[in-house]
């Protein structure tokens, strides 16, 4: 595909029943017929693809305003005008689309760190010790050092994964569709989302402000449970960047 400016090439990669994904060869066209000049490869799901090829479509629509390039300097070559190309700003155009996934990848899965590895510190460090003492003292000094960078982490979480989960199913169509393996894993991990915030509200306005050494082991099953999601957050989060389990 080629708008007269640049060129996108899709050549499938993997095709199997749990993951389809494309090598997309981003390049320039190259004035007097000669080959393109690629610039970078770039490989992608299938989703993600069918995505970036409406996005150049509709960049090449008639509403779409054209920009002038340089005339063309062979005398040999017919005088034409370009074909219009898209100068649309933010994430309508796949250039813009394309530099900001890497980013929200990045800093999603930093938040994943920290929210991930800060419960599993306290499920498996601080709260066995707390319980063999009989002692909250010391589930209270870690959630007042963790709870405001847990809490950090888990709206960046929120924010970036929403982002990312509307590149991957535009107007979130195919959530939960048994036909769509990548609407079913962003599916899965909305339904992990909603109930971390449960049990994360449960906690901080129920568990924590009433937390005594009696009533610590009502603490450790949820302290559990939500570690347990956080592992199953990221088991997630890797299946949908593998496109999938194959």
């Amino acid at each position: 595909m080629s708008d007269g400016r640049q060129v996108l090439h899709f050549r499938p990669r993997r095709y199997g029943r749990w993951s389809q994904n494309l090598e997309v060869t981003f390049g320039e066209v190259v004035p007097g017929g000669k080959p393109p000049l690629l610039k970078r490869r770039r490989e992608l799901t299938r989703e993600q693809a069918i995505t970036l090829w409406a996005e150049r479509r509709r960049c090449r629509a008639p509403g779409a305003r054209p920009r002038r390039s340089a005339p063309r300097t062979d005398p040999r070559s017919p005088s034409r005008s370009p074909p219009p190309v898209c100068t649309h700003r933010g994430s309508s155009c796949p250039g813009a689309g394309v530099s900001v996934f890497p980013l929200l990848v990045i800093v999603h899965a930093l938040a994943a760190t920290v929210w991930t590895g800060g419960h599993l510190v306290l499920d498996l460090g601080v709260l066995p010790r707390a319980l063999r003492a009989q002692d909250a003292a010391q589930i209270r000094a870690f959630e007042e050092v963790f709870e405001p960078l847990g809490l950090t982490s888990l709206a960046l979480q929120v924010i970036t994964g929403l982002r990312m989960g509307w590149i991957y199913l535009p107007g979130l169509q195919g959530l939960f569709s048994p036909a769509n393996p990548m609407g079913m894993l962003v599916g899965v991990k909305l339904l992990l989302l909603a109930a971390t915030a449960v049990l994360a509200l449960h906690a901080r306005l129920r568990l924590i402000p009433n937390l005594s050494d009696d009533n610590l082991s009502g603490l450790a099953w949820h302290i559990r449970g939500i570690t347990a999601l956080a592992i199953a957050f990221v088991v997630v989060g890797a299946l949908i960047r593998l496109g999938g389990w194959s």
